[in-house]
């Protein structure tokens, strides 16, 4: 499909195009409530409450400072639509900094009896996710100064949720090739009581709901781990490198390339049944995040595949591409080392991130 000419002045248009983008951000507030969980749209009539000062910076401090238990309610989305809705108990024991003591638990998943096949299922899910379902797939302000350079705040109508009042707001992203969200934000202590997550078109991809909120935690005791995978954090790409014998084939992406996005975090997984190790980086725009992960040693995935037989070696630089509503993967690999690009379905640009891995992997 090719542009449409058009005499119209360059000044109209990008006025129209603002307008076209505050009307749908308008609609989209509005409709959230048709498409996902019902919100009362009037203030409740208990005695007022003390409000904090809406902002982003309001939205980030809130989980630092505030302990709070939740039980809500998590919407699983695929191509085909709702595929099942959890509920779940959050307790967040706050500790003044961006990574508090927390617990995501299950509880139900909503029209399956206990004890069932499904039951069963979405138990052994949280027993293995949960942790990544709270800090990865749910709505954070990751970085601050980096989400008010990115992001703007659009706030509309007062609503209820979880008997408590809260304002809707729509977080708007500079650019459209990421999600936009939609979060009901708790008028006394600025906690997301609602968040429900869009693409580009409109498309709802995720929406986790509070049911119930009080601020106090109480954590229960933590089980012995049983995990087999070691991770340490280090504070920059090089003094990761130190733990790789044979580091050469390692590649940090330019930052020109990954544009808003930056270096947030550095890690190296271990698994201690193999030894194996691989290196994981994380980017954000303050909000969105995605991972870079890269395993030296690993198997080459596509070496069966008739593209990287013969005649056909023109063609075996292979990405592999897996996409659906929650996220987006890109898999390729080069000289020894497999690469993993990770992150939210919307992020559109995440093809073109991994593209420019690779050709730095094959320069290199």
């Amino acid at each position: 499909m090719h542009p449409a000419t058009s005499a119209r002045p360059a000044g109209r248009s990008r006025a129209i195009a603002a307008l076209r983008s505050v009307m749908g951000v308008a609609l989209l507030a509005v409709a959230v409530v048709a498409q996902g969980a019902p919100a009362k749209s009037a203030v409740p009539q208990p005695a007022p409450i003390t409000s904090v000062a809406l902002s982003l910076q309001s939205i980030y401090q809130a989980p630092l400072q505030q302990d709070h238990t939740m039980v809500q309610r998590r919407r699983f989305f695929s191509g085909q639509g709702l595929i099942a809705t959890v509920r779940e108990q959050l307790i967040v024991d706050a500790n003044g900094t961006p990574s508090p003591n927390f617990e995501l638990s299950y509880i139900s998943v909503e029209g399956q009896l206990p004890g069932s096949p499904a039951d069963l299922q979405w138990a052994q899910t949280y027993a293995t996710h949960a942790k990544s379902f709270y800090l990865d797939a749910s709505f954070h302000i990751r970085d601050l100064a980096q989400a008010q350079q990115n992001y703007t705040l659009h706030s509309f109508a007062p609503v209820v949720r979880a008997n408590r009042s809260a304002t809707r707001v729509v977080i708007f992203p500079a650019r459209l090739d990421k999600a936009i969200w939609v979060v009901d934000v708790d008028m006394q202590t600025s906690l997301p009581l609602y968040a429900a997550e869009f693409d580009r078109q409109f498309r709802l991809l995720s929406e986790v709901e509070v049911l119930s909120c009080v601020l106090t935690a109480q954590l229960p005791p933590s089980p012995p781990s049983s995990s087999t995978v070691v991770s340490t954090v280090y504070n920059s790409f090089s003094a990761a490198l130190t733990q790789f014998e044979s580091a050469d084939a390692l590649v940090e992406p330019d930052s020109l390339s990954v544009g808003e996005y930056q270096l947030s975090s550095v890690s190296v997984r271990e698994d201690l049944l193999n030894q194996r190790r691989s290196l994981q980086l994380t980017y954000t725009d303050g909000v969105d995040e995605f991972f870079v992960i890269e395993e030296p040693g690993a198997a080459h995935p596509f070496a069966g595949l008739p593209s990287q037989q013969g005649a056909a070696g023109a063609n075996a630089n292979t990405i592999a591409r897996y996409s659906d509503h929650s996220m987006r993967v890109l898999l390729f690999w080069e000289d020894g080392v497999s690469f993993q690009l990770a992150g939210r379905g919307a992020l559109a640009r995440l093809d073109a991130f991994a593209r420019d891995v690779y050709t730095k992997a094959l320069l290199d």
